[in-house]
């Protein structure tokens, strides 16, 4: 039982560790869950089983400390990762604020070229770009469903890469 104890103390210690520096929520919710919940009974029990095996005064001051500490840990564990949670779900608001703005652009990767389905045909440049804008509208569907190909002038119904 003992050394299951510290093994749990040095899981949550790692995941406490990595979560906070990787600010990873999975870690954060692992190292509060083992540190709040888990541990401090563990540590109970390990303090009874050194109590009647003829422990000291001191182990039972010390495993009543370390329990102090892991419920403390677990509790400032959980402030951490609603912190990070928050702080998370602020920059995605601000970062979509900012890009419906204007003010921060992402640039797709475009292709350089595509090609035109059912036709097979192959478009590169400015007419590339004209049928990738008119089949980026899905909300409005009679443009979509009437785009032609700029060198065949059949229906394309399909852009591959």
């Amino acid at each position: 039982m003992i050394r299951d104890w510290i093994v749990l103390c040095f899981i949550g210690s790692l995941a406490t560790l990595f979560g906070a520096l990787w600010l990873c929520r999975e870690l954060l919710i692992l190292a509060g869950a083992l540190e709040f919940a888990v541990l401090p009974w563990y540590t109970v029990s390990t303090l009874y089983n050194r109590y009647n095996d003829g422990g000291t005064v001191f182990d039972t001051w010390w495993y009543a400390a370390v329990l102090l500490f892991q419920f403390s840990v677990g509790f400032c564990i959980v402030f951490l990762y609603a912190y990070t949670k928050m702080d998370i779900e602020a920059r995605e608001r601000e970062e979509c604020m900012k890009t419906d703005m204007g003010m921060l652009k992402f640039e797709e990767a475009a292709p350089s070229k595509i090609i035109a389905r059912p036709c097979g045909c192959v478009l590169t440049g400015s007419a590339m770009n004209e049928v990738i804008k008119r089949y980026n509208q899905p909300h409005d569907l009679d443009v979509r469903s009437n785009i032609l190909c700029p060198t065949c002038k059949e229906r394309v119904l399909l852009l591959c890469e």
